[in-house]
């Protein structure tokens, strides 16, 4: 059907309106305004319980969220905290939470005096109140992480190192650390004071998140000054030359695949390489590549493991959190499971064991 069709035309062909797939729904119909699916009668796996699905696209959260409080939609996602709220007081709606497949987290430059010790990295991360954080400033749409492998993995270690808040363990740990409170309230030694560069990039939130968290390290004695600069300046002009004292930074979309290797191998330190902590610690680099070598899931999963109390001993970034997101969903929509999202259509992963209720 496509002999003869010259390449530049190929964006217009009909085709486009009829892709194949081996997922329990293919597409009917779509416009600009929803698409309508109907079971794969060719489906692999189960056969769908819902016949006919109709994915309908709004403008904004708050017209969303009217959507579905009126019953014109029975499931909404990317809904706005302040829309979701709004939700909580209609017994029919039920508010699934899932985390992305992400975190967000500091990185320090380890070249600094001032990070090399890792008693200085470990008061750092006792010295921020994360929960806070996620409950002021995410209105609880996140969960507080002490492993780069995320919760929902299979490779995640439950007994991983966890930095709860307590800012008198972090005083502790300055202490021990030789840093000695100053006249002006920063800590010192050996004349160089506990005082560095916070860089984020200029999303309103971010500002607010780094300017929460130079707020709890004064009270510990450590001054943090906030910069913002465009999102593509901090990673070709600090991120990547390595050419910064602290950044908030987040990763998302990290898949399902718990492989550490890009983000936190010592080979991955310089240059292009996503490693931009400068993280080279010879135990982590053999346990990642012990796992990426592992024939059976159970030997991954011990290397992970382990590699994760290896990365939690050594803090060599300060993990704040995983965020969420909230799938709202009438209670008459039975079988819906929250899972990772690596990406905005895994909310649909299971979607053939959904069901409708005909009861109210």
């Amino acid at each position: 059907r496509l002999a003869g069709v010259v390449g530049k035309a190929l964006a217009d062909n009909a085709l486009n309106d009829s892709p194949v797939g081996t997922g329990p729904y293919r597409i009917k119909e779509a416009s600009g305004d929803q698409v309508v699916l109907v079971a794969n009668k060719s489906y692999y796996g189960t056969a769908p319980k819902i016949p006919e699905i109709t994915v309908r696209f709004y403008g904004d959260s708050q017209s969303l969220a009217v959507a579905l409080k009126r019953g014109e939609v029975m499931a909404a996602a990317r809904l706005r905290p302040e829309d979701l709220s709004t939700l909580d007081v209609n017994l029919e709606i039920v508010q699934y939470k899932g985390g992305l497949a992400g975190y967000t987290l500091i990185f320090v430059n380890p070249k600094l005096p001032f990070f090399q010790d890792r008693p200085t990295r470990q008061a750092l991360l006792y010295g921020l109140d994360r929960k806070k954080i996620v409950d002021r400033l995410l209105n609880g749409a996140g969960f507080v992480l002490d492993s780069p492998v995320l919760p929902s993995s299979w490779a995640y270690s439950p007994q991983v190192k966890h930095y709860d808040y307590d800012s008198e363990q972090a005083k502790a740990l300055l202490e021990k650390a030789g840093w000695k409170v100053g006249t002006d309230g920063v800590r010192e030694r050996s004349d160089v004071k506990l005082q560095f560069t916070l860089l984020t990039n200029d999303d309103p939130l971010r500002i607010r998140l780094a300017e929460e968290i130079s707020r709890q390290w004064a009270a510990v004695g450590v001054k943090a000054e906030v910069q913002s600069v465009g999102v593509n300046g901090l990673v070709h002009d600090y991120l990547q030359p390595r050419r910064f004292e602290a950044v908030l930074y987040g990763w998302s979309g990290l898949g399902n695949v718990p492989d550490p290797y890009e983000l936190w191998h010592s080979s991955q330190a310089t240059g292009d390489g996503s490693n931009f902590a400068s993280f080279a610690n010879p135990k982590a680099d053999e346990l990642i590549e012990d796992a990426r070598h592992a024939l059976s899931q159970s030997d991954r999963r011990q290397a992970y493991q382990q590699f994760q109390d290896v990365f939690a001993e050594q803090v060599p970034a300060l993990l704040l959190y995983q965020s969420s997101y909230t799938y709202a969903v009438s209670s008459r929509i039975q079988g819906v499971r929250p899972v990772a999202l690596a990406d905005p259509s895994d909310r649909f992963r299971y979607v053939a064991d959904w069901m409708v209720s005909t009861s109210k």
